[in-house]
């Protein structure tokens, strides 16, 4: 089981460590109305050209950051 690191409020915010994004690479911030999601920015990316997709990639991306949220709520 792995430990992760310390998630910390501060008078600046949140502070998250950078291990928790060691192996994301370049990172995007997402921001909804009752959420934060924090992806790879090119999650995307490594797959391009594999297949043709039948719906547009920012229906693949809210369909992905929705299936994130269901893990989290509960």
């Amino acid at each position: 089981m792995t430990t992760l690191p310390a998630v910390k409020m501060t008078e600046q915010g949140l502070f998250l460590p950078r291990q928790l994004f060691r192996n994301l690479g370049e990172i995007e911030v997402v921001h909804h109305e009752n959420y934060v999601l924090i992806k790879p920015k090119n999650m995307t990316a490594r797959f391009k050209g594999f297949v043709r997709p039948r719906v547009t990639v920012e229906t693949l991306h809210e369909a992905y950051e929705q299936s994130l949220l269901k893990g989290t709520v509960g």
